[in-house]
């Protein structure tokens, strides 16, 4: 299965990129310029989209009762007032998300017509052209790999693009922070991705035996893929430091798997906020000519919890305000080595550390 980064739709919305038609991650996006609409497109648009929820989404019994809700809906004539295609692809994805708790479920409208789009996408073949010119604009999701004071590393990730285009990236990130002695990952704006670059990164973590990550099930757990670390890498390997994971109720899908994966193996320590709650992948689906749906076709579960974060967010291991975590980070880190060294110069150095971040707001 072929998954994108969720934030390239908003390039593909504005009628500026064209993607794969399967994408795994997502979440809302900016639609075009907006266009009158009237009864029939809106009951042509609200059947396809109920028939297509009922044959994909993940959980059948779910998209029963969209079905009914929604039907009852149209029928009672609450959407006779919307007149605007963008207002009307609102009002149903809070109404569908209202009733799936899905976050990832949602209704979008392009102005550039789907069969356009379409024609565009089958002449760009596999499209990765233009996604590695979209990935080089954002670094492929990495930020520049810092050293904060006490030799404590800092990567911010925004997203977890396919391995092909990042895995470059990541390493060269890693490898320029492999001599820290911890390592503080900031996922607070992180949107999404690949889980297969989530397992890229995470392998970097963990020694050269493979370790089970994640399973991506399908609708009526018909199929099953699995992600484990990486036996082999690029780049050498992270291990035996400490690491944490800084979050925020930003974090969303991949980002919260990366989380969520490192938390429950215990190879990181999460600090900051309860993540969005969105575990569940999918598809984009044409609904009618100017409008599509994410539908949710699989979601994610865990070898060890046996379950996942829809709905409830990854919880981390120290609350605290989205904007006071990297500090909070940083202190904790300093801590932490103190007690892990015998060094009078090394401990008074990073106390003094410690003394400085605590005096600044």
């Amino acid at each position: 299965m072929h998954r994108l980064p969720q934030t390239l739709l908003h390039l593909l919305y504005s009628g500026s990129l064209m993607l794969l038609p399967r994408i795994g991650f997502c979440q809302p996006v900016v639609a075009g310029p907006d266009q009158p609409i009237d009864a029939q497109t809106r009951m042509v648009v609200i059947q396809s989209l109920l028939q297509q929820l009922g044959s994909q989404y993940v959980f059948p019994k779910v998209a029963t009762q969209i079905q009914e809700v929604i039907q009852a809906k149209l029928n009672a004539g609450d959407y006779d007032s919307i007149t605007s295609s963008k207002a009307f692809a609102d009002t149903l994805t809070v109404q569908i998300q209202r009733i799936s708790h899905d976050k990832h479920l949602q209704l979008f409208y392009q102005n550039k017509s789907a069969s356009s789009a379409s024609s565009d996408l089958t002449a760009k073949a596999d499209g990765n052209t233009t996604l590695e010119q979209y990935g080089r604009q954002i670094n492929f999701g990495f930020g520049k790999p810092e050293l904060l004071p006490g030799n404590i590393g800092y990567l911010r990730i925004d997203e977890f693009m396919p391995v092909e285009l990042a895995a470059q990236t990541a390493t060269a990130a890693l490898t320029h922070l492999n001599q820290t002695d911890a390592l503080i990952l900031d996922l607070r704006h992180n949107r999404g991705g690949e889980p297969a670059m989530v397992a890229f990164l995470a392998s970097y973590f963990f020694g050269s035996d493979s370790v089970h990550l994640n399973d991506i099930v399908s609708r009526g757990g018909k199929s099953v893929q699995s992600f484990w670390t990486h036996s082999q890498l690029p780049g050498k390997r992270y291990v035996g430091k400490w690491v944490y994971i800084l979050t925020s109720k930003k974090t969303f899908s991949a980002g919260e798997e990366f989380a969520y994966d490192l938390q429950n193996l215990k190879r990181a320590t999460l600090i900051g906020e309860s993540t969005a709650g969105g575990a569940h992948s999918g598809e984009m689906v044409r609904i009618g000519d100017h409008f599509s749906a994410f539908i949710p076709a699989e979601y994610a579960l865990n070898p060890i919890t046996h379950t996942n974060w829809e709905g409830t967010g990854v919880r981390p291991d120290l609350a605290i305000a989205e904007h006071k975590a990297l500090k909070r980070a940083q202190i904790i880190a300093l801590e932490t080595l103190i007690s892990s060294t015998d060094e009078a110069r090394k401990r008074r150095k990073l106390t003094r550390l410690i003394k400085e971040l605590k005096t600044v707001d």
